[in-house]
């Protein structure tokens, strides 16, 4: 084995003699031809020049000298490297495998001995990360030629189905957001469910309005052909409450937990209605039935009914967004409902507004007609029941004139169950 020397006379002890011995033959040759003494010769340049040359030639010959050694040494331990036991591998960090197409190095770079893989400084590399699919033996590699290569890409066409699957679903919200607002057309509307019989009718009718009473004419309460609503003429003071004349008919009547205001303006519009539509035969349970599906009869979140039947703050539905409920943008610039996006249905009947303004009535003579107003509301209800031509006091006509109101089957059963109820209560 070489080892690298450590000091210079070891590397090139020849030349360095050589530069001295040459020093002191010059030395003694000019003191005898001269006589001078060492002082003397100590001013003579040329001798040091000598010496400096001779000691940079020894300098650089032990530099090349030493890194020669050092490479020899660097190979030599490299190749007489004891092979590791067996026992002394770690079992967690397989070999890895070269590529056909390197073989073992015999100088620098990557090489083998006894069995391991080494790199120019002797060491064993870290090995490379696992595959995060299994390897192929060579068996299934050979019975299935084409199941490496569908491994391999099974990752890249997983990912591009993925990116094309979030690019639709991207571009389905985008048109669903930017497509019109406008509900489409709607189809025919399923027939009204059928009624086996009528709701029950009431044993104590309203009683019959006086010729002294005021009541609205019917004439006046139809809508208009261009749709806005007529109010009936009236002068411009206000005269009491015309629903007041039923007060002892609906106290009578309390059993049957309808407020007495609400009562009233239900027995009111009966009343009016069987003068000015007589053979629509409407009765104040179908519209008690109405009120106590759409707001308990004014009661609905805590609202209130006032003696004059103004409601003590507004009953408001829910925006018709298109979400579980029919689309229906806004029609009256929130004047009536307070919103500007959607419609909403509003009041003890829950009008629509457009609906509203078709139908509107003062029936309680305020001077307005008020959609949060009992009496107001339950006349436009009768009018609205009444349009279509139906004799009410039959099961075909009466469960139509209710399917017009809100067409949902089961809204018309949930009316018809409380108007029987109240029919057979009375």
């Amino acid at each position: 084995m070489t080892t690298a020397p450590t000091c210079a006379h070891e590397l090139n002890y020849p030349a360095g003699k050589r530069a001295s011995d040459a020093w002191t033959r010059h030395s003694v040759t000019v003191r005898t031809e001269t006589g001078n003494s060492d002082e003397e010769d100590a001013n003579d340049p040329e001798p040091w020049r000598q010496t400096a040359e001779a000691w940079t030639q020894h300098a650089e010959a032990w530099a090349l000298q030493a890194e020669q050694a050092a490479r020899a040494a660097a190979d030599e331990n490299v190749w007489a490297r004891p092979s590791p036991e067996p026992s002394e591998l770690e079992p967690a960090s397989p070999e890895p495998a070269l590529p056909e197409s390197v073989t073992p190095a015999t100088g620098g770079g990557w090489g083998r001995h006894a069995g391991v893989v080494v790199d120019d400084l002797g060491e064993v590399p870290e090995p490379p990360p696992p595959s995060p699919w299994p390897e192929l033996t060579p068996e299934e590699r050979t019975a299935h030629p084409h199941a490496w290569s569908a491994r391999r890409y099974l990752m890249p066409v997983a990912g591009a189905a993925a990116f094309v699957l979030c690019l639709v679903s991207a571009s389905w919200m985008v048109w669903g957001w930017s497509r019109s607002d406008e509900a489409p057309p709607l189809s025919a509307p399923p027939p009204p469910p059928p009624v086996v019989a009528t709701p029950a009718t009431p044993s104590v009718a309203p009683p019959t309005l006086e010729a002294g009473a005021v009541a609205p004419t019917s004439q006046p309460l139809e809508p208009s052909p261009s749709g806005q609503a007529l109010v009936p003429d009236r002068p411009e003071e206000t005269s009491p409450r015309p629903a007041d004349a039923l007060a002892h008919w609906a106290n009578a009547l309390r059993q049957i937990d309808i407020p007495p205001v609400a009562l009233q303006a239900y027995g009111y519009a009966e009343a009016v209605l069987t003068k000015a539509k007589p053979n629509c035969k409407l009765s104040w349970t179908l519209l008690a039935g109405i009120g106590a599906v759409e707001s308990n009869h004014g009661r609905y979140g805590g609202a209130r009914l006032a003696p004059d039947g103004t409601s003590s703050k507004p009953i408001i539905g829910v925006p018709l967004a298109g979400i579980g409920v029919e689309r229906v943008r806004d029609t009256d610039g929130g004047t009536l409902d307070g919103d500007r996006t959607w419609d909403r249905a509003i009041g003890p009947m829950q009008f629509l507004p457009s609906t509203w303004k078709a139908w509107s009535v003062d029936a309680d003579h305020n001077g307005r007609a008020d959609p949060y107003d009992i009496d107001d509301a339950s006349l436009a209800a009768g009018y609205y029941l009444c349009a279509g031509g139906q004799n009410l006091s039959t099961a075909d006509g009466w469960s139509a004139a209710v399917f017009s109101y809100n067409r949902v089957p089961e809204y018309v059963q949930r009316v018809y169950e409380f108007a029987d109820a109240y029919g057979r209560a009375t």
